[in-house]
């Protein structure tokens, strides 16, 4: 048990390495947590949300705590899109892997063009008491396995998560009063009970409406920076 619950402690300590240590130890913690689950992910696969269980990655994202949105970029956008990749027990076509993710992004960024990526989708993760049952060694997997799921309460609770961010995490150079293109149907992971309807971008005192009724109704947006050089 004391395995399991080190392997989820994880989550709350900083991590400080290379970035590809820091793959190498995700895949390692994705495999070990994996392995320690895996009666109980049989169970209950069908309880997981888009076959999502958040806590069998190593969530450096932080989308455990989310309240439905949360402030990111370029970077975190990958984290989150690659950790949720990673979370499925089944994999989508619908949700591509990173590297996939990032060579489409190169490809248009060559031609000035900067995709947003936009993901609004449901998920599955451990409640706390059941992480803090998992360190107290208070319960263990075969006892989740094993419970009454008429009676017991649930050791899961479910997130809806909405973020939206350029997916490029490089700078791009532009000059004064150029227009950039911001291309918004490339990459979109829309999994919720509460599809896209309405989306909008504002900036500069300017609203362009960019879902409406569901439907991409302008995929593209220009965006002309008041002075020139490395933009992020």
């Amino acid at each position: 048990m004391k395995k399991i619950t080190v392997l989820l402690l994880l989550l709350l300590f900083p991590l400080f390495s290379s970035s590809q240590q820091l793959e190498n130890d995700a895949l390692t913690y994705t495999h070990e947590t994996t392995l320690a689950l895996a009666p109980l992910l049989q169970a209950d696969e069908a309880l997981y949300k888009n076959s999502i269980l958040y806590d069998r990655i190593m969530g450096l994202a932080s989308l455990r705590e989310v309240n439905t949105n949360i402030a990111t970029n370029g970077v975190h956008f990958q984290r989150a899109w690659q950790e949720l990749y990673n979370a499925r027990l089944q994999p989508t076509t619908k949700h591509i892997p990173l590297i996939d993710l990032k060579q489409i992004t190169n490809h248009y960024q060559k031609q000035n063009i900067i995709p947003v990526g936009l993901i609004n989708i449901d998920f599955t993760q451990f409640t706390n008491t059941t992480l803090e049952d998992f360190e107290n060694d208070n319960v263990t997997v075969t006892q989740l396995v094993n419970r009454n799921r008429a009676t017991s309460p649930s050791p899961y609770e479910d997130k809806h998560l909405f973020l939206a961010s350029p997916s490029t995490t490089a700078a791009i150079k532009t000059g004064a009063s150029t227009p950039v293109t911001f291309k918004t149907d490339v990459f979109v992971l829309d999994q919720a009970n509460l599809p896209f309807h309405n989306l909008q971008v504002t900036y500069n005192n300017t609203t362009k409406t960019i879902i409406q009724n569901g439907t991409f109704v302008n995929t593209n947006f220009t965006y002309s920076f008041a002075t020139s050089g490395l933009k992020h």
